[in-house]
């Protein structure tokens, strides 16, 4: 649906390759386009120290254009997010919005190396249409 196509343009733009990733107001943009003022981006990630429940990092949508600048800053060259089997759900929320609810995404984070890193988990995104 809309929704999963909205998704999409997102993942398209995380995963180019241009030189103004480098610098803040190319953040700024992508994140002015894709998020609410008040979305939120939780990330779990495993506790490698207690191997029990992972940890949950919230990232609001004032931190998060330097959030994806310091990834790429890092060395990241591209981006991409993959929606998994089961079929991610969709659902009206509200006139001109859906919730999508995927059991299973991967975030994928490739190099200027060439290796790469995935994030593994439930997707839940609410997106403007």
């Amino acid at each position: 649906g809309q929704g999963l196509y909205r998704l999409q343009q997102f993942s398209n733009a995380l995963s180019s390759e241009s030189k103004s990733k480098h610098a803040l107001p190319w953040w700024n943009l992508l994140v002015q386009e894709y998020f609410m003022p008040d979305a939120c981006m939780e990330l779990s990630l495993p506790d490698d120290s207690s191997r029990s429940d992972p940890k949950i990092f919230h990232v609001e949508v004032p931190v998060l254009p330097r959030f994806f600048l310091s990834a790429t800053q890092s060395g990241v060259r591209s981006m991409s997010l993959t929606l998994s089997e089961p079929s991610p759900r969709e659902s009206i929320t509200r006139p001109g919005r859906v919730s999508i609810d995927c059991p299973s995404a991967i975030w994928t984070f490739v190099f200027g190396d060439g290796c790469s890193t995935a994030l593994c988990g439930p997707l839940t995104a609410e997106v403007i249409i």
